[in-house]
């Protein structure tokens, strides 16, 4: 690969590989370099230095995430499936990359102002899937649904019993609880 065509893709997805298998800790401007057949100084003109790298890879993280949600998000009569249907959409994409979605829930030093936090655009993104069925959403409903779903994946990653599956099972029953208010109204 030529040093002037490497995509930012493809480097934002080798720096998640690197994150989702070794941790933050591997990812170097030299680790990166070598996986993608690069000088290290070509990731240096690429990117002013690792946070950027790092921002890059929350971005991707982000996008993908979404990306899945939205595929999961069909709708589907009662609430509860469709809620049923993202819960194990996001499961399976923290299952498959746990290390590199911990950036999107962390602060960011990168950048200064940001307009709305990673996990503010989960909610958001919950929030226009509930105002699919319901007029109003009620408050917080949004927030409180991706708060549930994260504490769910992070008890998981950190070896809640019988792993995602059980966890899984569990999301259905808390997320059953939350959309009996929105499917009574």
């Amino acid at each position: 690969m030529k040093e002037s065509r490497t995509a930012p893709t493809k480097v934002a997805a080798t720096a998640r590989d690197i994150v989702d298998s070794e941790g933050l800790r591997a990812l170097t401007a030299t680790r990166l370099a070598r996986e993608l057949g690069l000088h290290q100084s070509s990731i240096y003109t690429l990117y002013e230095n690792t946070n950027a790298i790092v921002h890059m890879v929350r971005q991707l993280v982000l996008r993908e995430l979404l990306k899945e949600l939205k595929t999961a998000s069909t709708r589907r009569v009662p609430l509860t499936e469709t809620f049923n249907a993202i819960a194990s959409a996001y499961l399976r994409y923290v299952r498959q990359h746990y290390g590199s979605y911990s950036l999107i829930m962390t602060p960011s030093s990168y950048e200064a102002e940001r307009p709305a936090t990673d996990f503010e655009r989960l909610a958001t993104f919950m929030r226009e899937m509930v105002l699919n069925f319901v007029d109003k959403e009620p408050p917080d409903f949004a927030f409180n649904v991706v708060s549930y779903l994260h504490g769910a994946c992070i008890a998981s990653a950190a070896g809640f019993p019988d792993g995602f599956e059980l966890e899984k099972r569990k999301i259905e029953a808390g997320l059953r609880r939350f959309t009996q208010e929105i499917e009574t109204r």
